[in-house]
């Protein structure tokens, strides 16, 4: 089968030829964050923080903002590993990409992936689910136990399939 008719082939090469990848980039980072402060919020529900001298809702405050921050390098350094990561292959592969463009296909890869994470942390905070005990991406929303089943995700098959378009 022809590479040029896969899905989202065209979408995706035409915006990894795009230089607007700083918008791209900071649309990521902030999807990241939310979608950080949303899991962070469900997490925390069920979990109280204590610690001496400090009450319960500056400890959340606090909790909610190192893991936001934490996540926001997470999704930049995702996106250099994508990068570094394609310029290997490329070299491995001889081929002759410029450096703009596989940086601007990592840095759509790390936005669709955070878009996709952002829309399971919206769904998973609306109904209340705790996101240590249900990954609604993955087979093993059906047996929680299974780790076999944890194994295929949908995040992960839809990462693989976007660098291999990259």
């Amino acid at each position: 089968m022809d590479i040029k008719k896969w899905p989202l082939y065209y979408d995706f090469y035409k915006k990894r030829s795009s230089t607007r990848w700083a918008l791209n980039l900071l649309i990521a980072v902030l999807f990241g964050m939310l979608s950080g402060q949303l899991f962070s919020q469900a997490l925390s529900d069920e979990k109280s923080l204590s610690f001496e001298g400090v009450d319960q809702h500056s400890a959340l405050i606090i909790n909610r903002t190192i893991f936001s921050i934490t996540v926001g390098f997470t999704v930049l350094f995702s996106m250099l590993f994508f990068f570094i990561l394609s310029l290997v292959v490329a070299k491995i592969l001889k081929t002759k990409p410029s450096a703009k463009s596989l940086f601007s296909g990592a840095v759509l890869l790390v936005l669709v992936i955070n878009v996709v994470t952002l829309i399971v942390a919206i769904i998973q905070f609306l109904f209340g689910l705790n996101p240590e005990d249900y990954n609604i991406l993955s087979l093993n929303v059906f047996n929680a136990g299974n780790q076999i089943l944890a194994a295929f995700d949908l995040k992960l098959t839809l990462q693989s399939y976007l660098f291999m378009l990259l």
